[in-house]
């Protein structure tokens, strides 16, 4: 049998689509497969980062501990988002390529049924006439007639070939658009299956990124209530403190932009108490309810050679005003607006145990207690809670009932 050119043309697309499908190119292979190992590897890793990172204690850690464990909690959201999206547009490109090759499929189906009616049209006629066509060289005595005759019956015949020609190509190419269907219906449905995965990792990264931003921001505005309290005693700490604050609000905005929930209700505000409540005892103003214990320990720690000075109390009113400022002026804006919304960051009134008299900002010998390294502290570490009094880990010099 007579092998056409055209043949050759057609199952050139055919040998490349099942080298792809069955992947025949051992070094492709192998380099997708290193790359995919590589992506598995990268995303055990970032997921063992996130779980790390949401166990972070923000009562006790450092500033930039949290910042940096927000850092990598918003990373990982943005990363699960990406990798979704980039899914989604595979999607969308396997279901087009889909729909594209069903709809060749169809077309080339339509074009075989009538090529097989031409065909089976001719072969009826060419059997009916095949007497006649024989006959024509015969019968006739004109060789000018003859010759023309001669030509025709070629002319038909040559018809036939190239009919039953373009039915074999069309088959060849329904299987070419049929296997392109197969393929891109495997992908589209891998992909719904990988989609449906990584929204799961996705509402979980979420998940642990909202329980960390709502601790955070409780830890945020307690601390940009304590700075209020600070600068008044050391400027130059309140200062190093501020860049930290600021820094950790930046994450918190950042994460706002992920698509993170509301934090509102992440902020506690502290009863605060009339100002006759407020009175002062060895030097500090406090709250009535701890006078005693305060004036107490001041004395025990006299008595061992340790003076403290710092503050106490600080007025709620200052802080409502700066609310007023840098929030709105809505009772929403001023009592519950999560402190990271407001420009610049300001803690809301009553977050500072400060502001209810129940916290102490020390110094020890004119200086803040600012390191765990001084005689100061060291007293304050072995009797300050026999007191009632505990320690913020991350502020050397933050006494408060609660340890807040």
């Amino acid at each position: 049998m007579r092998v056409f050119p055209m043949f050759k043309q057609r199952f050139a697309p055919v040998a490349i689509a099942l080298i792809v499908m069955l992947g025949a190119v051992p070094g492709d292979a192998q380099t997708n497969d290193e790359i995919d190992d590589i992506r598995e590897q990268r995303r055990i890793a970032q997921e063992a980062e996130a779980e790390a990172a949401s166990t972070v204690d923000t009562t006790t850690a450092e500033l930039d501990e949290i910042t940096t464990a927000l850092e990598v909690l918003n990373g990982n959201v943005v990363t699960k988002e990406v990798e979704l999206n980039n899914a989604r547009a595979q999607l969308a490109d396997a279901e087009a390529e889909l729909e594209s090759a069903e709809t060749a499929v169809e077309e080339k189906e339509d074009e075989i049924a009538g090529l097989r009616d031409q065909v089976s049209d001719r072969a009826i006629l060419s059997f009916v006439n095949q007497d006649d066509r024989g006959s024509v060289f015969i019968e006739t005595a004109d060789p000018n007639q003859a010759a023309r005759m001669q030509v025709l019956v070629e002319e038909v015949t040559q018809t036939d070939v190239d009919v039953v020609e373009q039915l074999r190509g069309a088959e060849e190419d329904l299987l070419v658009e049929r296997a392109r269907a197969d393929t891109a219906r495997a992908e589209a449905l891998r992909l719904e299956g990988e989609i449906a995965g990584q929204l799961t990792e996705l509402e979980t990264a979420r998940d642990l990124q909202s329980e960390l931003a709502i601790e955070a921001e409780g830890r945020l505005n307690a601390q940009l209530a304590e700075l209020e309290s600070l600068r008044a005693i050391d400027a130059r700490l309140a200062a190093e403190e501020q860049a930290a604050v600021d820094e950790l609000a930046r994450q918190l905005a950042r994460r706002d932009n992920t698509g993170g929930g509301s934090l509102s209700g992440s902020t506690q505000s502290i009863p605060i108490p009339p100002n006759h409540e407020i009175i002062k005892v060895s030097g500090f103003w406090v709250h009535q309810s701890i006078a005693t214990n305060v004036e107490a320990m001041m004395a025990a720690a006299a008595a061992d050679g340790i003076v403290f000075g710092g503050g106490g109390w600080r007025d709620s009113q200052r802080q409502i005003e700066l609310r007023r400022k840098h929030c709105g002026t809505s009772d929403y804006a001023v009592y519950e607006m999560p402190s990271s919304q407001c420009r610049p960051p300001t803690a809301t009134p009553g977050a500072s145990m400060h502001e209810r008299g129940l916290a102490l900002d020390l110094t020890y010998q004119s200086l803040l207690i600012g390191t765990r390294n001084n005689d100061g502290y060291r007293w304050l570490e072995a009797n300050a809670a026999a007191y009632g009094f505990f320690n913020l880990p991350s502020e050397p010099w933050h006494w408060s009932t609660n340890g807040r």
